[in-house]
């Protein structure tokens, strides 16, 4: 009788608890497609913005992290999820928050300024995922995630295509370059897919394979040269990565894609499409190219100007070379996230930024290296193309801006899940790359322990030797 009356207890709260996953789950989703430059789709949720002018994606992370506060009380867990990627992403918190206190102090005012809402919900989100996923189980959810996303993106673009203010969507109808991104990925994530021959993902790989024409028209509508030019980068790659017996099957597949495209730019827009993919290799003639060929060197001399800190955040940087006054430029940001973060944090947070990346290039090689699964291999190659995207546009947008930092999060979540599961290991710190990418097996570094015989014995060597010098 005491055992069913516990059960009966418990039931509720274990209800709770399942109903609150989901609901993170789907918020989370809400996240990684919610919110673009204009409205115009029905498909974007508008009465989920907390205020006026918040942008629907930062109000589903706001959601989402109260669903994770509230799951967390209920437990009684109230521990802060540790993460390979977590020192980098404190530094350069540390270092953004600090630039919009030295802007602050500068402009002689308190308030939140627009770069507030670009790369500092990279730490942001990432601290909310990090806690929100633990279990290595929770890949599979957050794979439906990305290609359900972008497959919801598509629609947003066929809709504002179709039905919205042509004016306003001149530029194309997705314009934030998280949407040009997670379309991408999402096709990306297809032609990986059809190469996979496991059951977890075959409903997956169905719905993704069928969608790809949609995800292609959705980024030729939406003129995102930057990605239009990375996927075929990516087709090219996959190759190479693949593997034996997948090559053969993968050209077809590239060569299919293609036609999908060719089709797509002659159904829509053909010169609309040849006048923005020409201003790539004529700069001069396309105005968003010519504000690159001039923003670059302004960027460069305003870096130059301030090397250690950065300018602050919140000041525009100062135009040596005057900006075409036919085209969209800001003097906020960067179209280069490389230098974006050596323009507002300086030397000390573009070398936080490559120390980030350099963790995130050797989990990824190392996955990649170890997979045994087809379910590894879906895993290890999604990230790895997302990455690759995502370096790849670093080099030509504003991959910490509009919404990109909140997808950014999770993306390292789903890395950091994937290692535990691959290596068993919480972090790579101390793992040997070289000998690891040789022997397809975890080699750890030995630890260097110096007992008190050993360290005298090094300072007398270091003094003979400064001796006989």
């Amino acid at each position: 009788m005491h055992e069913l009356t516990l059960h009966t207890t418990h039931q509720p709260k274990r209800t709770l608890i399942l109903s609150l996953r989901c609901f993170v789950y789907f918020a989370v989703w809400l996240c990684m497609w919610q919110g673009a430059s204009f409205s115009g789709s029905a498909f974007q949720l508008e009465f989920i913005a907390l205020y006026p002018g918040m942008p629907l994606c930062e109000a589903a992370l706001f959601l989402a992290g109260l669903a994770v506060i509230l799951e967390r009380w209920i437990t009684k867990d109230y521990s802060l999820k540790r993460s390979y990627f977590g020192a980098p992403m404190l530094a350069l918190f540390i270092l953004l928050v600090f630039s919009w206190m030295r802007g602050q102090f500068v402009m002689q005012s308190f308030r939140a300024v627009y770069e507030i809402h670009e790369a500092i919900l990279i730490p942001v989100a990432y601290l909310i995922y990090v806690n929100a996923f633990r279990d290595v189980r929770e890949r599979k959810i957050l794979a439906w995630i990305f290609i359900t996303a972008a497959i919801m993106k598509a629609a947003d673009a066929a809709w504002i295509r179709f039905f919205a203010d042509a004016s306003e969507a001149r530029w194309g109808a997705l314009l934030m370059w998280r949407d040009g991104y997670i379309l991408a990925l999402g096709m990306a994530g297809a032609l990986i897919l059809a190469h996979y021959h496991g059951n977890m993902f075959k409903r997956l790989r169905t719905v993704a394979i069928v969608s790809v024409p949609f995800l292609a028209y959705g980024l030729l509508v939406s003129y995102r040269r930057t990605f239009i030019i990375a996927i075929i980068l990516c087709c090219v790659t996959m190759i190479v990565s693949l593997g034996r017996g997948r090559r053969l099957k993968h050209v077809r597949n590239f060569f299919f894609v293609l036609l999908i495209i060719s089709i797509s730019v002659l159904f829509t827009d053909p010169l609309g499409m040849i006048a923005r993919m020409a201003g790539t290799f004529m700069p001069s003639e396309e105005g968003s190219s010519y504000i690159r060929l001039i923003e670059y060197p302004n960027i460069l001399r305003n870096i130059s100007d301030s090397p250690v800190f950065g300018l602050p955040v919140g000041i525009k940087w100062h135009m040596y070379y005057y900006m075409p006054l036919f085209a969209n430029a800001t003097a906020l940001g960067a179209h280069n996230t490389y230098l974006y973060w050596a323009l507002r944090t300086g030397i000390i947070g573009f070398a936080a930024f490559l120390w980030l990346l350099a963790r995130i290039w050797k989990v990824v090689l190392i996955n990649w290296r170890l997979q045994r699964t087809e379910e590894d291999f879906f895993y290890n190659h999604f990230l790895l193309y997302a990455f690759g995207l995502y370096n790849f546009g670093c080099f030509f947008g504003l991959m910490y801006s509009d919404a990109m930092g909140i997808m950014t999060g999770l993306l390292l979540i789903f890395l950091q899940l994937q290692m535990v599961k691959m290596t068993g290991l919480e972090s790579l710190k101390h793992v040997d790359f070289l000998k690891t990418m040789s022997r397809k097996q975890i080699v750890m570094r030995p630890k260097i322990t110096f007992t008190p015989e050993a360290a005298k014995l090094a300072k007398e060597l270091r003094l003979a030797s400064q001796t006989k010098s």
